[in-house]
């Protein structure tokens, strides 16, 4: 399954810090499906560059964004 321009369904995962072990898993489970392009911050930024710009760049091109609720990510 792909989006109508056969590219990957774009997928921004929104986390705590601290919720970073079972978030990572999930982007493990995500992008071992072909259909699917899990952004993690972890993996996808670098040092350099604006970390905020280029969070919100993902956010802005995801197709999907999951917000995982944690008393983490609320605090």
């Amino acid at each position: 399954m792909t989006s109508v321009d056969n590219r990957p369904l774009r997928v921004f995962l929104c986390h705590s810090s601290n919720d970073k072990p079972a978030v990572r898993e999930l982007y493990q489970k995500l992008r071992a499906e072909p259909w699917i392009q899990p952004w993690l911050d972890e993996e996808e930024l670098y040092p350099r560059q604006d970390w905020n710009m280029e969070i919100e760049k993902a956010v802005e091109a995801a197709d999907a964004i999951i917000v995982c609720p944690t008393k983490n990510l609320i605090n």
